[in-house]
């Protein structure tokens, strides 16, 4: 198979379509041929499942330290170090009901938080 496999063709729509039969779409036939290269350089590596395991890795990686930022937060919000407000939307919303120091710190309840927190900050 060639880039020559997929000629472009203005009648066609890029939703319409999925993988390698996309190029179609492309007009500038220099654009194409970089992707059609690109495609097939990584392909193997989607194939044996390096990418989704690099993807996964880096994905690990990016939620730690979203992670680290946001527990930090809700730690200086609780302490009272944001000011009166973002402390009692942080025990509302992260403090365990019938625990003192008890925090829900899972990265859902977390940027929830943070959502609620940004919001308060506008007003």
């Amino acid at each position: 198979m060639s880039l020559e496999d997929y000629p472009f063709d203005p009648s066609l729509r890029i939703e319409d379509l999925e993988g390698l039969d996309r190029l179609r779409c492309i007009s500038d036939r220099g654009l194409a041929r970089y992707m059609y290269d690109l495609f097939v350089a990584l392909e193997p590596k989607w194939r044996d499942g390096t990418a989704a395991r690099w993807l996964a890795e880096e994905t690990r990686e990016k939620e730690a330290k979203e992670l680290d930022y946001l527990r930090a937060l809700a730690e200086r919000a609780i302490a009272g170090g944001l000011g009166e407000q973002a402390k009692q939307l942080a025990e509302h919303m992260l403090v365990v009901d019938g625990y003192k120091r008890q925090i829900r710190d899972d990265l859902r309840s977390l940027r929830e938080f943070e959502t609620d927190f940004r919001k308060l900050r506008r007003q």
